[in-house]
Protein backbone atom coordinates (compact mmCIF):
# COMPACT_ATOMS: atom_id res chain seq x y z
CA UNK A 1 0.00 0.00 0.00
CA UNK A 2 1.27 3.52 -1.16
CA UNK A 3 1.95 5.99 1.94
CA UNK A 4 0.75 9.33 1.04
CA UNK A 5 3.05 12.19 1.88
CA UNK A 6 2.20 14.21 5.23
CA UNK A 7 0.68 17.48 4.81
CA UNK A 8 2.69 20.61 4.46
CA UNK A 9 3.82 22.46 7.87
CA UNK A 10 0.82 24.07 9.66
CA UNK A 11 0.16 27.27 10.93
CA UNK A 12 1.61 27.44 14.44
CA UNK A 13 0.14 30.43 16.29
CA UNK A 14 1.14 31.02 19.39
CA UNK A 15 -2.01 29.41 21.26
CA UNK A 16 -0.78 26.13 19.51
CA UNK A 17 2.73 26.24 20.47
CA UNK A 18 1.16 25.94 24.18
CA UNK A 19 0.07 22.12 22.84
CA UNK A 20 1.70 18.90 22.84
CA UNK A 21 2.41 17.10 19.19
CA UNK A 22 0.50 13.87 18.67
CA UNK A 23 2.72 11.08 17.32
CA UNK A 24 2.27 9.84 13.62
CA UNK A 25 0.62 6.77 15.31
CA UNK A 26 -2.04 8.31 16.95
CA UNK A 27 -3.52 9.48 13.36
CA UNK A 28 -2.03 12.89 12.55
CA UNK A 29 2.03 13.98 11.99
CA UNK A 30 0.44 17.45 12.84
CA UNK A 31 -2.12 16.80 15.09
CA UNK A 32 -2.70 18.86 18.04
CA UNK A 33 -4.32 17.57 21.72
CA UNK A 34 -6.43 21.32 22.04
CA UNK A 35 -6.67 23.37 19.20
CA UNK A 36 -8.59 26.47 19.13
CA UNK A 37 -11.09 26.17 16.58
CA UNK A 38 -11.41 29.89 16.12
CA UNK A 39 -8.18 30.50 15.71
CA UNK A 40 -7.49 27.33 13.18
CA UNK A 41 -10.54 28.83 10.93
CA UNK A 42 -8.28 32.40 11.24
CA UNK A 43 -4.73 31.17 10.48
CA UNK A 44 -6.32 29.12 7.62
CA UNK A 45 -8.23 32.41 6.14
CA UNK A 46 -11.49 31.27 6.70
CA UNK A 47 -12.64 33.53 8.87
CA UNK A 48 -11.63 37.37 9.12
CA UNK A 49 -10.48 38.91 12.11
CA UNK A 50 -14.43 40.52 13.18
CA UNK A 51 -15.55 37.25 13.07
CA UNK A 52 -12.76 35.77 15.27
CA UNK A 53 -13.63 38.73 17.96
CA UNK A 54 -17.23 38.14 17.50
CA UNK A 55 -16.52 34.17 18.16
CA UNK A 56 -14.13 34.88 20.96
CA UNK A 57 -16.63 37.72 22.46
CA UNK A 58 -19.47 34.91 22.91
CA UNK A 59 -17.24 32.20 24.27
CA UNK A 60 -16.33 34.85 27.47
CA UNK A 61 -19.53 35.77 28.10
CA UNK A 62 -20.70 32.15 28.00
CA UNK A 63 -17.78 31.06 29.87
CA UNK A 64 -19.30 33.60 32.63
CA UNK A 65 -22.48 32.88 32.90
CA UNK A 66 -21.63 28.96 33.09
CA UNK A 67 -19.32 29.66 36.89
CA UNK A 68 -20.07 28.18 39.57
CA UNK A 69 -20.77 30.62 43.08
CA UNK A 70 -18.51 30.47 45.64
CA UNK A 71 -19.12 32.37 48.84
CA UNK A 72 -16.53 34.63 49.18
CA UNK A 73 -16.17 35.47 45.37
CA UNK A 74 -16.22 38.92 44.60
CA UNK A 75 -16.12 41.00 41.44
CA UNK A 76 -13.94 44.17 42.68
CA UNK A 77 -14.06 45.85 39.45
CA UNK A 78 -16.84 46.08 36.43
CA UNK A 79 -15.82 45.13 32.69
CA UNK A 80 -16.02 48.86 31.90
CA UNK A 81 -14.15 49.97 34.97
CA UNK A 82 -17.63 50.83 36.21
CA UNK A 83 -18.53 49.62 40.11
CA UNK A 84 -18.12 45.90 40.90
CA UNK A 85 -20.69 43.35 42.05
CA UNK A 86 -20.83 40.03 43.50
CA UNK A 87 -20.34 36.73 40.76
CA UNK A 88 -24.06 36.40 40.50
CA UNK A 89 -24.58 39.96 39.19
CA UNK A 90 -21.60 38.79 36.52
CA UNK A 91 -23.19 35.72 35.42
CA UNK A 92 -26.70 37.23 35.08
CA UNK A 93 -25.34 40.11 32.75
CA UNK A 94 -23.39 37.50 30.65
CA UNK A 95 -26.30 35.39 30.35
CA UNK A 96 -28.58 38.20 28.78
CA UNK A 97 -25.25 39.02 26.54
CA UNK A 98 -25.45 35.45 25.33
CA UNK A 99 -29.17 35.59 25.00
CA UNK A 100 -29.06 38.89 22.81
CA UNK A 101 -26.15 37.40 20.76
CA UNK A 102 -28.12 33.82 19.95
CA UNK A 103 -31.55 36.29 19.39
CA UNK A 104 -29.61 37.67 16.41
CA UNK A 105 -29.50 35.09 14.96
CA UNK A 106 -31.52 32.58 12.81
CA UNK A 107 -32.40 30.00 14.85
CA UNK A 108 -31.16 27.38 12.11
CA UNK A 109 -27.91 29.10 12.60
CA UNK A 110 -28.07 29.25 16.76
CA UNK A 111 -27.64 25.03 17.10
CA UNK A 112 -24.70 25.15 14.88
CA UNK A 113 -23.06 28.00 16.13
CA UNK A 114 -23.69 26.86 19.85
CA UNK A 115 -22.44 23.22 19.22
CA UNK A 116 -19.23 24.82 17.56
CA UNK A 117 -18.47 27.84 20.12
CA UNK A 118 -19.25 27.18 23.42
CA UNK A 119 -19.10 23.24 24.51
CA UNK A 120 -15.51 23.49 26.02
CA UNK A 121 -15.76 19.76 27.13
CA UNK A 122 -17.19 17.95 23.34
CA UNK A 123 -14.84 20.59 20.95
CA UNK A 124 -16.52 20.11 17.99
CA UNK A 125 -14.16 20.49 14.71
CA UNK A 126 -16.41 21.44 11.67
CA UNK A 127 -16.06 17.71 9.89
CA UNK A 128 -17.66 16.32 13.92
CA UNK A 129 -20.11 19.27 13.51
CA UNK A 130 -21.28 18.20 10.07
CA UNK A 131 -21.60 14.55 10.61
CA UNK A 132 -23.86 15.32 13.96
CA UNK A 133 -26.32 17.48 12.15
CA UNK A 134 -26.29 15.15 8.58
CA UNK A 135 -24.83 18.04 6.23
CA UNK A 136 -22.35 18.60 4.02
CA UNK A 137 -18.91 19.87 5.44
CA UNK A 138 -18.44 23.05 2.94
CA UNK A 139 -22.59 23.77 3.79
CA UNK A 140 -21.63 24.18 7.42
CA UNK A 141 -18.59 25.52 7.40
CA UNK A 142 -20.31 28.52 4.93
CA UNK A 143 -23.04 28.28 7.97
CA UNK A 144 -20.61 29.01 10.60
CA UNK A 145 -19.27 31.92 8.78
CA UNK A 146 -22.41 33.34 8.09
CA UNK A 147 -23.20 33.48 11.87
CA UNK A 148 -19.83 34.52 12.64
CA UNK A 149 -20.32 37.33 10.08
CA UNK A 150 -23.97 38.16 11.80
CA UNK A 151 -22.37 38.12 15.38
CA UNK A 152 -20.19 40.87 14.45
CA UNK A 153 -22.99 42.61 13.05
CA UNK A 154 -24.52 42.58 16.61
CA UNK A 155 -21.52 43.30 18.25
CA UNK A 156 -20.40 45.97 15.84
CA UNK A 157 -17.78 44.62 14.93
CA UNK A 158 -18.70 44.30 10.85
CA UNK A 159 -17.21 45.95 8.31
Amino acid sequence: MKQRAPEGPAIVTPLHRKDRLLSPAAGAPKGYRRVDRLQWLRDHGAIGDHQLFAGRRLQDDWQISKLENAPSMQMTAGAGGGPGGTLPDAKLEAGRRVKAALDALPPELVTLTCLFLMPEDHPFSVERLAAKVKEDKRAVSYALRLALSMLARHYGYAM
